[in-house]
């Protein structure tokens, strides 16, 4: 019996031809056959091949008898077939498919790194271009901002013009940005003086706007018009917001008290549009001063501004500040401790004052871990005795 191996897939499929050389009619012979080691049992077929599938790699002893109808031999042919393991199942073949992918890795890895390199080059190149540009524009606004300032302070008399035989005064301001939206107004007469202290209810650029805006209608209210009733220019004002700012897309408030005082008779007349003030008596006695509770432009017509009248000759300070001065001291009994420090210097010089209340106010925003939160602003008048 001779044996052959057919062609096809080593690995997948094994073709085994045989045929018989010791009979002469091969068309009526039977041939058994089994694989040792795969075949648990003999085959028979008048085939002249076998097939097998999915033999594992080893060695295995190919078995075969053939007979024919008058003789059937009981003699096996053997054949020793040797199955090898697939070339990528080799260790030769592992280890180089391992160097492969390690060198393909660092190869990767070469090319990764160099393109986030030029990419982190790039970026920085466009974060440098970027910071460029906002520093120009940063400039621009900071000089929009300074000038914006300057003529805000240019706009409003200076304090010191205020101070006469009977009275001093002293200001205390700072702003939560450069430029501060609370401002004081004043307007020196032959006979008396009229005054404001102001709080826009907005902060930066648009509330030192509102303040330059605001001090131009009460120039033309007080001067061109010859108003100086402190109602009647709270009045005027709160119109004025109510038909050239506020609209239904943008609404503007502002805090204010404007006062009179008359030389002669040594009086004073205010008129509080929800600002704050407080006097001090000679005896030491604190006033606390009653505010009308709606800001100009706040849109609230059961509520009336008036006017309040005192006798300056019974006072030895007066002091008026916007809201933000309230918010600089974090203390739950902080009005209290205000009141009780604007009692203790009460009697000191304008000078003094200015100087000890900026030093305390100081010491309350180093105890703070945040930045005000509001501009604020003090104004103070020393009666003279």
């Amino acid at each position: 019996c001779l044996l052959s191996r057919g062609l096809g897939d080593v690995y997948k499929r094994q073709e085994l031809d045989f045929k018989s050389v010791n009979f002469a009619q091969n068309e009526n012979l039977k041939y058994f056959y089994r694989l040792n080691g795969y075949d648990k049992e003999w085959h028979e077929t008048k085939d002249i091949f076998a097939i097998y599938k999915q033999i594992k790699p080893g060695e295995y002893q190919f078995e075969i008898k053939v007979c024919n109808f008058e003789n059937c031999t009981t003699k096996k042919t053997n054949f020793i077939i040797e199955i090898e393991s697939p070339y990528w199942k080799s260790y030769w073949f592992i280890l180089g498919t391992i160097l492969v992918l390690f060198w393909l890795i660092i190869i990767l890895f070469i090319f990764q790194g160099r393109k986030i390199k030029q990419n982190r080059k790039l970026f920085n190149q466009n974060i440098k271009l970027k910071n460029q540009e906002l520093r120009l524009k940063n400039n621009d606004l900071t000089t929009s901002i300074e000038y914006t300032n300057l003529i805000k302070s240019a706009s409003l008399p200076q304090i010191s013009i205020i101070n006469n035989d009977l009275l001093d005064a002293f200001m205390i301001q700072e702003g939560k940005h450069l430029v501060c939206g609370d401002f004081i107004w004043h307007k020196k007469m032959d006979t008396h003086l009229i005054f404001a202290i102001a709080d826009p209810q907005t902060i930066g650029i648009p509330g030192g706007l509102l303040s330059i805006w605001c001090t131009n209608i009460l120039d033309n209210t007080v001067t061109k018009h010859g108003i100086d009733n402190p109602k009647i220019i709270l009045d005027f004002l709160h119109e004025s917001i109510g038909k050239e700012l506020n609209n239904k897309s943008t609404h503007h408030s502002i805090n204010m008290i404007v006062g009179s005082i008359q030389y002669d008779l040594q009086t004073l007349t205010i008129s509080s549009a929800n600002q704050n003030a407080v006097f001090v008596s000679q005896t030491n006695e604190t006033e606390i001063i009653e505010k009308t509770p709606k800001s100009l432009g706040e849109d609230n017509a059961s509520i009336k501004f008036k006017n309040l009248t005192f006798d300056l000759k019974k006072y030895s300070s007066l002091y008026f500040y916007t809201d933000g001065l309230e918010k600089i001291n974090l203390k739950d009994d902080y009005y209290q401790e205000l009141i009780s420090l604007l009692e203790k210097y009460s009697f000191e010089n304008a000078y003094d004052q200015k100087q000890i209340l900026s030093y305390v106010f100081e010491e309350w925003k180093a105890k703070r871990e945040d930045a005000i939160s509001d501009d604020y602003t003090l104004l103070g008048f020393k009666i003279k005795r």
